[in-house]
């Protein structure tokens, strides 16, 4: 007898540990600062920028320390042996800038380029004071930080390697063979004082580091051809503004910041300071704009007018980071003005224009009753606005049936639609913006149902009693989340007419919504998910055809559920029915049920009422005995109800098939019977056979067979007990699985346990 058996398998992972040489604060821009999750800083943008050239990140440069960073930094941890804990400190910034202790110290001399050996070729994991010479020769012209020079060919060396290989139009294979050692060779001889960027014979390449590709930066944003991070990183971004300067002043477009273009540069932009010391923006100086990643007192200002305008809810930090920028084209668009999230003349005018009528008294200020913190509740609620609030809007938005997430108190998307079905709702402008008219029809709206109340038996005291119902508003609606006698009654309905196949909860969540929505395609009504008095009486008056009591009614057209696939598989068995077992119950199935009464003299409306089902079951069930027939000389035999469990057990996984009674597939009573076969007893085909040839017990215990009711009065599913309030069987959802009987699903239909005879 077999049984399953979990076996744990522990895999112990051995993690290398290295030492790092700490960066200073002049050796890059990155490493002056621990950055960590939810941080908004231009440091930020440069740890992307890197994190991009490395290919561990592929998302926006945006300077938002946000989840695919974190993703990005632990993946880059991990691959470096790291913590990965997705905070980027200095051991993370040092493996990141390649300072690495690559080799012993003796490697560490002179930086000092010498001609190289053409006919020795270096490659990557090498260690030799050759590597060395290459990576200093490399760094004298741009293309590697000389002071990282350590004699160990690594993965930083062999991209310097494939860039120069690449500017030069060599073959990019990373490999510093004769060709490319040769040419680097004379690049050396004729440059023999280029050295990596000082003062004022400055020549910036690409990948140079460093204050001075800071300070060209900080210049390229003032003359306006740059808008990325000042990150002291010569990236593709700065070359591109380079590009853009040297085009606009008609010298070489190479990309390369040389004298030339440092002179066009000067002229360009008025002198304000050079090394950006005096605290002053490095925008606003000569041309009074603020543009991403500006810093100083006059961003300050424009924070704490935005936020007064109700346009900014971040923190005042004197950093116009995606944030602020965001905030200033809110404010640009409701201005009418081009939204270009730079804060010029006119943006700024028109801020302070609105700054000064907002001091003055207003006709449309809200009334005290509005709000009850109308002292510290922002007049405008916008998306990403925070706080409590936010907080509040989604409770109420929730109550009134507009909103189905949690009260989080941040206004992500999902609120602003909610805000925006409210507003549609109401009549309201469709902005997702709650302002004053928005949050004043909230309130009344929430004052209208104010009997509306989530604790059944509580009142309200509007008079409105409705029968008990304590999720029925004034108008007699039923929306999301309201709960009540009202809403029982509506889901017994809704599952009487084969819409809905949930517990009777009382409330009217997310999937009593659907089974509406569902109702009221099939009848031909607005489909929005609210049960108004139009849709209470259709459903009410459902089925209205022939001469069937709708109460008798247990499948109809235009429901959708594995109750239906079961009828189709039914017919399908019967002969009635060709098609695929969809679960959809179209005019393909209407048609076959149809057929199917008229064979049988029974009411032919496309009907699946109680008489039509259980002639179907009985025609059907012909059809599906297998050639296991039920044996009774063996039906007083005992078992093991152990070895039964684990044999059982060694199904799990095995799909549902209706009809199936093997390994390839098992409908419920077909997993019970070739369970019990496997241990000697043979068990009658169906669920219902299974339940008559058993006898009644009040406590079940291991072995016992479960049944319940599902899609029809008396047993439609049965399952094995297997101790601890669970039981194990075929599921038409989930094939052979086990399931705890106190879910509120299978604890509402559970008929009762038996024991064979």
């Amino acid at each position: 007898m077999t049984s399953r058996t979990a076996t744990a398998i522990v895999s112990s992972v051995t993690v290398t540990s290295a030492m790092f040489l700490i960066p200073s604060v002049t050796e890059a821009a990155l490493g002056e600062q621990t950055l960590r999750p939810g941080m908004e800083h231009a440091d930020v943008a440069a740890l992307q920028e890197k994190l991009t050239e490395t290919g561990h990140y592929t998302s926006r440069i945006d300077g938002t320390y946000d989840r695919p960073t974190i993703q990005a930094v632990r993946q880059f941890q991990k691959e470096h042996q790291l913590t990965a804990d997705g905070i980027t400190g200095a051991e993370t910034f040092a493996a990141l800038l390649g300072k690495t202790a690559e080799a012993p110290a003796e490697y560490i001399t002179d930086q000092s380029a010498k001609k190289l050996n053409p006919q020795n070729t270096l490659s990557p994991n090498t260690s030799s004071i050759d590597v060395k010479h290459l990576q200093t020769a490399l760094g004298k012209i741009g293309f590697y930080e000389p002071e990282h020079a350590t004699g160990r060919y690594g993965a930083t060396t062999e991209k310097a390697v494939k860039r120069y290989q690449q500017a030069r139009g060599l073959t990019s294979d990373g490999i510093a063979g004769s060709t490319t050692i040769q040419r680097l060779n004379d690049e050396i001889v004729l440059s023999p004082t280029m050295q990596t960027a000082s003062a004022t014979s400055t020549i910036i390449r690409l990948w140079n580091e460093g204050s001075h590709v800071k300070d060209l930066q900080r210049s390229l944003k003032n003359a306006g051809h740059y808008s990325g991070g000042i990150t002291g990183i010569y990236g593709p971004k700065s070359e591109a503004a380079v590009k853009s300067l040297q085009q606009a002043n008609g010298l070489v477009v190479d990309g390369i910041a040389g004298p030339n273009t440092f002179n066009a540069l000067k002229k360009t932009t008025p002198s304000t300071s050079t090394g950006g010391a005096s605290g002053a923006s490095p925008s606003s100086a000569s041309s009074g704009l603020i543009r991403l990643w500006s810093e100083g007192s006059h961003v300050t200002s424009l924070q704490k007018n935005l936020r007064s305008l109700g346009f900014y809810n971040g923190g005042v930090t004197g950093i116009f980071g995606p944030k602020s920028q965001q905030a200033l084209k809110a404010f640009q668009q409701s201005a009418g003005i081009t939204v270009d999230g730079i804060a010029g003349p006119q943006t700024q005018r028109a801020i302070e224009q609105k700054e000064a009528a907002k001091k003055e008294p207003a006709p449309d200020t809200p009334t005290a009753g509005a709000s009850s913190t109308s002292t510290s509740t922002p007049s405008m609620l916008r998306l990403w606005a925070t706080g409590s609030a936010v907080r509040t809007l989604q409770e109420d938005l929730k109550r009134l049936g507009h909103y189905s997430g949690g009260a989080s108190g941040t206004l992500g998307p999902k609120t602003e639609a909610g805000v925006k079905d409210f507003q549609r709702a109401m009549g309201l402008t469709v902005d997702g913006i709650a302002g004053p008219k928005t949050l004043q029809a909230v309130q009344s709206a929430k004052d209208t149902s104010s009997n509306t109340s989530e604790t059944p038996g509580s009142s309200a005291g509007s008079g409105n009693s409705g029968g008990g119902s304590t999720g029925q508003t004034s108008d007699g609606m039923l929306r999301l989340w309201s709960s009540g006698e009202a809403v029982k009654t509506l889901q017994e309905n809704l599952k009487r007419l084969g819409h809905y196949s949930g517990g009777i909860s009382g409330t009217l969540g997310p999937k009593t919504e659907e089974a509406l929505k569902a109702f009221q395609r099939t009848a031909g009504i607005t489909v929005d998910g609210i049960a108004g008095p139009q849709t209470q009486r259709a459903i009410s008056g459902a089925p209205s055809g022939g001469n069937t009591g709708s109460a008798d009614v247990l499948l109809k057209p235009g429901t959708r559920s594995d109750s239906v696939r079961e009828l189709q598989d039914r017919l399908k068995a019967a002969g009635f029915f060709s098609g695929q077992s969809t679960g959809y119950y179209g005019d393909v199935t209407k048609k076959a049920v149809t057929d199917f009464q008229k064979k049988w003299s029974l009411v032919s409306d496309g009907l699946v009422t109680q008489k039509t089902w259980e002639k179907l079951e009985e025609v059907s069930s012909i059809y599906l005995e297998d050639a296991v027939k039920p044996d009774n000389s063996s039906g007083s035999g005992s078992f093991n109800a152990i070895n039964l469990i684990a044999d059982a057990s060694e199904l799990i996984g095995i799909p549902y098939l209706w009809g199936g009674t093997t390994t390839s597939g098992f409908d419920c009573s077909g997993f019970i019977q070739y369970v019990f076969k496997q241990n000697g007893k043979n068990l009658p085909r169906t669920a219902a056979e299974q339940y008559n040839a058993s006898t009644s017990v009040s406590e079940p215990r291991v072995g016992d067979l479960v049944f319940f009711e599902t899609y029809r009065p008396g047993p439609s599913h049965n399952g094995i007990y297997i101790g601890g309030g669970q039981f194990i069987h075929s599921g038409s959802s989930t094939g052979v699985t086990i399931a705890s009987m106190s879910s509120s699903y299978w604890s509402e239909r559970y008929l009762g346990a038996r024991r064979l005879k």
